[in-house]
């Protein structure tokens, strides 16, 4: 690999060899008294999360079929990301209450703590939902050492 004109191993009469992939890995470019990082060409750019790590996003990640508005006979709620990718189930009653919870993977279901965001700091139940074809099947209880609803509730999406 040769340097730029003017740079120290011209002037020397020398020319840079890459020894490893690592070296060139490693390699900068100088332009303008600007150091700009080099890709080697074989090697993938990397996929940055919200910390600037390499780490690839999932194609599909769990809960993406949930993401949209629904209806029970109970009433409407969405389903959403965040910003963070987190994902967010709501269901707005107010003004008597706003239902919100963060959705995780559990087994075959997704599954979040219920809150009223109009009572911080209070627990409002448990949800439990996945996917039955087309529609969503929910399920909750309001404490955690109760047992889930046998039936649920059918939601299908609006």
């Amino acid at each position: 690999m040769l340097c730029s004109p003017g740079c120290c191993a011209d002037k020397a009469g020398q020319e840079d060899k890459v020894e490893s992939k690592a070296a060139l890995d490693n390699a900068v470019s100088v332009e303008q008294d600007e150091m700009v990082p080099m890709q080697s060409p074989d090697v993938d750019p990397p996929k940055d999360d919200i910390f600037g790590s390499t780490v690839v996003p999932e194609k599909n990640p769990e809960g993406e079929d949930l993401i949209g508005d629904w209806q029970t006979k109970k009433g409407k709620y969405s389903v959403n990301r965040d910003k963070s990718g987190q994902l967010i189930f709501k269901e707005d009653r107010s003004p008597e209450l706003i239902l919100v919870g963060i959705l995780k993977k559990d087994g075959d279901c997704m599954q979040a703590e219920i809150k009223d965001k109009l009572k911080e700091g209070t627990t409002y139940g448990h949800l439990r939902m996945k996917r039955e074809g087309d529609n969503i099947r929910s399920f909750f209880r309001f404490t955690e050492d109760e047992p889930w609803d046998d039936v649920g509730y059918i939601a299908s999406r609006q």
